[in-house]
């Protein structure tokens, strides 16, 4: 009873914090290991530069700290803690022999960019919405939204900006499709990743022009060096659209050759059609079939990797968007119900669009002895993009777009090893891209063909402090564009630009002893204007409208800031964002009235534009733990947008949006482990910041959603089994959301039930 009650005076002062590094055998920060203090089960992770804090200890009190790494040999270190905090600790671990080969250096991307804020979704995160389209599972992330055409497509926003100022990285290729158009979702199947990381902010020194709004990270595991074959079968079917989907992945070692292995991944889903509150939306069925593969060869000095993928979808582009004539497009305008109901089929008619994208990675490297890491990386890339109008006189079946995009990509990049404190990089990036109109559709081309090229020197240094952590970056980049268009009078032209920027960025990182961290980064990014915003004449039917460039487009030139604040305590987690990005020659897309006719119906004109922008906004997150296993999350993100030239809104902005979830959280009950329960409710205001008569329909109203998900882990005998359950717009809410491009002429889907089953087998399911 006396040692109880010693204790109990003892935590009512425990104010102690331990800080430190966690360090390999040649002075190389630890990523990501875990440190636990045993007995009390407080525990904590590295970040990106080694660094570690512990709170709340008790003075005179002896701990014991156990330090474990995937790759290394476990520690356990006995830590006498005084009256006052004791000094940094300095831990290295050495390598584990057994081990050795399944150490992965995924996260260096990362911590190139620790000053930049950013959010992953682990693999756990991404298991709880496996199903759904790459842009939906990023809206987990604070400040991420969407741009979608109907209800089957979505492409990701980052603050704002989206198609080619957002850079995704498929397995750290640069994805390159058909990115331009609002209905041009990536052609990436989510299930290939372990995780999803989103750089938010201008990472163009690192990455190149098209990252000026952000990066997405798609990232698959590390191939399994040394390890005994594993894999993991995912079933999901939900209500609406009445929608299966499966997809599995098997993986090994080659036994006693440790130094290979392999993996093989496949998804497939079945979408038929789907469902607002009170009605079909007709034409709104889709399937995908996927598969990728990839083999290994690794050793401590050297390596070589390749990889493929390929991705298939053909979906239905919502009927009723597609209007015969002026007066019934205007009809559909303001009706509240499509003047074309549905009903179910998973049959697909047209309008209709079918894409295939295959890519092929090839990445090495090799330690050289005094110089560094270097890596060399190839990727090939063809997009095929064909889609189908709805087309009289035996025309049915003949695409009226059908393009061919091919894209080579070479990387060389030197990690130079660190140095009285200094890391640092540099490298080179060269991109060669053609666009091709395949013959035959009768229809002049929406966008001409083109040839693309470019190339990139990029410098990083980074220097880490004991508090203080500095990077400092700088680029070049060249781009040349050679266009072949027919103007009115059917003549050939061959118009050519060509574009060379800098960019700079300066980012500092701040540790204080209280948990509270923050990041700050200042930069410039740039963006050669696109061929489809210079050239870009008729009818893009997958977005139902009249689209027209304007050939005298500039660069973009940007100057962006961006100061995140996080607080990490015992029972709270704050992480608030502040941003602010002014555009010279900022490029949108602008709706012109009226509408227009032509020979294949009635449609809304868009044109492209160009003026000064400001964007600033703010991202929130937090999250409360409560009782032992109650829990709070709240976030928000909230963005203003403003063409400075002319003191008017810029169209296309997303309205303010908050989020609260609520719920319980178990870690293990029994024999189940990872159990959990909670409610979300979803708010987004109207967007009311839009110039009056500016659009062919005023903004949505305000709409409330509640949501549903629960889950529970079960594992036994070298198996895990994953069941969730998740219910979408619980009270069936009719609602149309500002950034859905197909709000004009029908409602979002309604309310829709999920079921989701994975199992994991061998020795993934261990860990």
């Amino acid at each position: 009873m006396l040692l109880v009650g010693s204790q109990r005076a003892y935590a009512q002062s425990c104010t102690v914090t331990l800080e430190g590094s966690v360090l390999d055998e040649n002075d190389q920060p630890v990523v990501a290991a875990q440190l636990i203090i045993l007995g009390n089960q407080q525990g904590v992770i590295t970040d990106t530069t080694g660094y570690f804090r512990l709170h709340h200890l008790c003075p005179h009190t002896t701990y014991t700290l156990q330090i474990t790494m995937l790759g290394f040999d476990s520690q356990e270190l006995l830590l006498p803690v005084g009256h006052q905090a004791p000094p940094k600790l300095q831990i290295k671990l050495n390598t584990s022999s057994k081990t050795l080969d399944e150490v992965t250096v995924a996260a260096q991307k990362e911590s190139d960019w620790m000053s930049l804020p950013q959010q992953t979704l682990t693999a756990e995160q991404l298991a709880k919405s496996s199903g759904k389209p790459l842009a939906e599972m990023l809206k987990e992330v604070s400040g991420v939204s969407s741009l979608t055409t109907g209800a089957s497509i979505s492409k990701p926003v980052i603050h704002g900006l989206y198609s080619n100022r957002v850079l995704i990285l498929n397995n750290g290729i640069r994805q390159e499709g058909q990115q331009w158009g609002s209905e041009h979702a990536p052609e990436i199947d989510p299930f290939v990743a372990s995780q999803l990381t989103v750089i938010k902010g201008a990472a163009s020194v690192r990455y190149g022009a098209e990252a000026m709004g952000g990066v997405i990270l798609v990232n698959p595991a590390a191939l399994p060096y040394g390890m005994r074959g594993s894999g993991q079968a995912t079933i999901v079917g939900s209500s609406n659209g009445r929608q299966g989907i499966f997809s599995g992945w098997v993986e090994s070692g080659f036994g006693k050759r440790k130094q290979w292995a392999a993996r093989l991944q496949a998804t497939s889903k079945n979408v038929g059609t789907l469902q607002s509150p009170d009605y079909y939306l007709a034409n709104t069925a889709f399937q995908e079939f996927n598969f990728s593969g990839a083999v290994g060869f690794k050793q401590e000095k050297r390596g070589i990797e390749i990889f493929f993928s390929r991705f298939t979808t053909s979906l239905g582009i919502f009927r009723a968007a597609h209007i015969g004539n002026l007066t019934d497009l205007e009809a559909a305008i303001n009706s509240p119900r499509p003047l074309f109901e549905g009903q179910f089929t998973y049959d697909i008619a047209n309008p209709r669009q079918k894409i295939e994208h295959n890519l092929l990675k090839v990445n090495a490297f090799y330690k050289i002895p005094k110089l560094g890491l270097l890596q060399i990386q190839y990727g090939w890339q063809i997009n095929t993009r064909q889609e189908f109008d709805i087309r009289i006189g035996g025309r049915f079946n003949i695409p009226a777009l059908n393009m061919e995009l091919q894209t080579h990509t070479l990387e060389l990049a030197v990690e130079r090893p660190s140095s009285n404190k200094w890391k640092g990089s540099w490298g080179l990036q060269g991109l060669l891209q053609f666009n091709s109109n395949v013959p035959g559709t009768g229809v002049r081309p929406l966008v001409p063909n083109f040839d693309n090229y470019g190339i990139g020197l990029f410098w990083t240094e980074k220097r880490v402090g004991d508090k203080w952590d500095w990077e400092f970056g700088l680029r070049y980049d060249y781009r040349f564009l050679s266009v072949l268009r027919f103007d009115t009078q059917d003549n050939l032209l061959n118009p050519r630009f060509n574009f060379q920027n800098i960019s700079a960025s300066v980012g500092a990182h701040r540790h204080w002893e209280n948990g509270i961290t923050w990041r700050n980064n200042i930069g410039t990014a740039w963006r050669p204007p696109q061929a489809y915003e210079l050239y870009s004449q008729g009818l893009h039917h997958g977005a139902a409208a009249l689209e027209f460039g304007d050939e005298n487009l500039r660069a973009e030139q940007a100057y962006q800031t961006s100061s995140t604040w996080q607080v990490q305590r015992k029972r709270i987690d704050i992480e608030i964002g502040l941003y602010a990005n002014y555009i010279n020659n900022y490029i949108f897309l602008n709706p012109e009235l009226p509408p227009a006719l032509t020979i294949r119906g009635a449609f809304p004109v868009f044109n492209f534009r160009q003026t000064d922008a400001l964007l600033a906004g703010v991202d929130l997150i937090a999250k409360y733990r409560f009782v032992k296993v109650g829990f709070v999350q709240a976030k928000a993100a909230l963005i203003r947008a403003r063409d400075v030239r002319n003191q008017r809104f810029l169209p296309f902005i997303p309205a303010d949006r908050y989020e609260v979830t609520a719920g319980c959280q178990w870690e293990e009950v029994g024999q189940w482990q990872d159990i959990i329960a909670a409610f979300t409710l979803q708010h987004v205001l109207q967007q009311f910041r839009v110039e009056p008569n500016s659009d062919y329909a005023p903004p949505p109203p305000t709409y409330t959603l509640l949501n549903f998900q629960a889950g529970v882990t079960k594992q036994w005998n070298g198996h895990r089994l994953a069941f969730s359950f998740m219910v979408e717009n619980i009270l069936n809410i009719r609602y149309r959301d500002y950034m859905n491009r197909f709000r004009y002429f029908g409602d979002e889907i309604g309310r829709n039930f999920t079921v989701r089953l994975l199992w994991t087998f061998g020795q993934k399911a261990k860990k």
